[in-house]
């Protein structure tokens, strides 16, 4: 597990990284911190990389079924990161998510994951 030291260098880099780039908005929050920032369906994708508690995933998974525009992406991190045989909370949160019906699994490599918003 990364230190807070650690996460703030990552995010200063990504944040130096796209600066110039008007169609990259990053947005560092909590989820009940920021929504009131974004308006629904704005978004072509978004990246979640989280509170890795299923509440927290579950309520991450159901904010960007909101801010994604149909056909846009979910994309996440630390998909099946468990113990052999038991499902991380992660991999529980997304796939309860995906029997709602919102989106579809297009991917998962090296503990990412990849949704189709439908």
């Amino acid at each position: 597990m990364k230190t807070q030291a650690e996460m703030d260098a990552v995010y200063e880099r990504v944040h130096t990284r796209f600066a110039e780039r008007s169609e990259v908005e990053i947005l560092r929050g909590k989820t009940s911190d920021v929504e009131n920032r974004i308006g629904t369906a704005e978004f072509d994708w978004v990246y979640i990389d989280g509170n890795h508690e299923y509440s927290h995933v579950r309520l991450d998974l159901e904010f960007a079924q909101r801010v994604v525009k149909p056909g846009g992406l979910i994309v996440g991190d630390d998909y099946d990161r468990s113990a052999p045989g038991e499902p991380s909370p992660v991999t529980r949160a997304v796939h309860d998510y995906l029997r709602t019906g919102g989106a579809e699994m297009l991917w998962v490599c090296r503990h990412q994951f990849c949704l189709r918003r439908r």
